[in-house]
């Protein structure tokens, strides 16, 4: 008996929502608006080099915008928009991570199949 969760529908939009909040895009799209033009004035590349290069210079914008929400810090020191993050986390996936499902999926999965099933048949031969 696995637990429901009362997300399971809205999960993916909720994901990409975040997504998109945490890599800020808008930041994104203008580092490679600007990494464009220093990458056709360096000189003619493969095509695989060109996208590539394009591909990781959109990925370290994307990731460094996801470490600036833990390093913004407000006048108390605390990262307030890491915290909201982290509260909608909880919120959303700790039904998951709760003891009681973990122990009731061990027993379906592991101990129930180790023992033969929900019931034991020991008649004596």
């Amino acid at each position: 008996m696995s637990a429901v969760s009362p997300y399971t529908t809205a999960l993916p939009a909720r994901v990409l929502r975040a997504w998109v909040e945490l890599t800020k895009p808008r930041i994104v799209t203008l580092v490679l608006f600007t990494a464009l033009p220093a990458l056709v004035l360096a000189g003619p590349a493969p095509a695989r080099v060109f996208w590539g290069a394009l591909a990781g210079i959109g990925l370290s914008a994307a990731a460094a915008a996801a470490f600036n929400h833990y390093y913004d810090r407000d006048i108390d020191g605390l990262p307030r928009h890491w915290i909201k993050r982290m509260m909608n986390s909880i919120a959303s996936l700790a039904w998951r991570f709760s003891a009681h499902r973990m122990v009731m999926d061990y027993v379906q999965s592991a101990y129930l199949t180790a023992a033969g099933g929900l019931s034991c048949d020991m008649s004596v031969r």
